[in-house]
């Protein structure tokens, strides 16, 4: 089994963003008059919880998984491809396409670490196309 993984930078960004919603959000209900929420307050709280989240997902779930017969992606919705009947893969300046008769799974490199980029582009190169 192959695990694709987020870049750590992404995976910062996401962290950095979840914190400073945080504080603002925080520092907005502390240091606030009045003790009336507006909606100003409510959307910084729901971004703080986003990001966190979003952080939190692509931090312990893995970009892509190749497990014995199948590719999975995982996130926004699983979507699964088995190899052997890929009949196209397509290679992009920003990724790859993985066609079959009747799905196809974009990959986004750019949203990958470099040391699983390259077990992704080893098993890319090996893999049996079907004609």
């Amino acid at each position: 089994m192959i695990k694709i993984r987020y870049k750590k930078k992404k995976l910062n960004m996401n962290l950095i963003a979840g914190i400073l919603w945080s504080v603002l959000a925080i520092s907005k209900i502390v240091l606030a008059e009045e003790s009336k929420f507006n909606f100003l307050t409510y959307g910084w709280i729901l971004l703080a919880v986003l990001y966190l989240g979003l952080y939190a997902v692509q931090r312990f779930t893995a970009y892509l998984i190749i497990k014995d017969d199948v590719i999975s992606k995982q996130i926004p919705l699983p979507k699964h491809i088995i190899i052997s009947d890929i009949t196209e893969i397509k290679t992009f300046k920003s990724g790859y396409k993985i066609i079959t008769d009747s799905k196809t799974l974009s990959i986004n490199t750019e949203m990958i670490n470099e040391d699983d980029l390259a077990k992704l582009n080893s098993f890319l190169d090996t893999a049996q196309v079907k004609t």
